[in-house]
């Protein structure tokens, strides 16, 4: 089944909706993610699947104000997009691992995330330290 966005409207009786998978489109995402958002608010654990995104639509995810895992693994999700994590202010948790294209840069930059506690980054060949 595939929910189109204006199909999006009909969901918007679904409150209490913490967890919503979607096939965001990689450079598409900020209209995604403001219909979701505004049908949806509540959403805590978007699921994104494999994509690219660049770190600008990662930075729109915090149209979802009480985000706070947030399920990346499979993407190719580069230390560009991890920059991106940087403006979601709630977010707690983020899985990277499998097929992602982070470095010890990308992992740095999460150094300075203030809300952050599990970061899962297995398979992550340019990280080395």
């Amino acid at each position: 089944m595939r929910i189109t966005l204006p199909g999006l409207a009909l969901l918007k009786s679904l409150k209490n909706v913490t967890r919503f998978g979607w096939p965001f489109t990689p450079r598409g995402g900020a209209e995604e993610v403001a219909a979701i958002s505004n049908t949806l608010p509540n959403i805590q654990q978007p699921e994104i699947g494999r994509a690219d995104f660049p770190a600008e639509d990662i930075a729109k995810l915090a149209y979802f104000r009480d985000l706070a895992l947030l399920w990346l693994a499979g993407s190719s999700t580069s230390d560009e997009a991890v920059r991106g994590l940087l403006r979601l202010p709630k977010l707690a948790e983020v899985d990277l691992k499998i097929h992602n294209r982070i470095t010890d840069i990308g992992l740095v930059a999460l150094a300075g995330h203030k809300t952050l506690k599990e970061i899962v980054c297995s398979k992550a060949l340019g990280v080395t330290d």
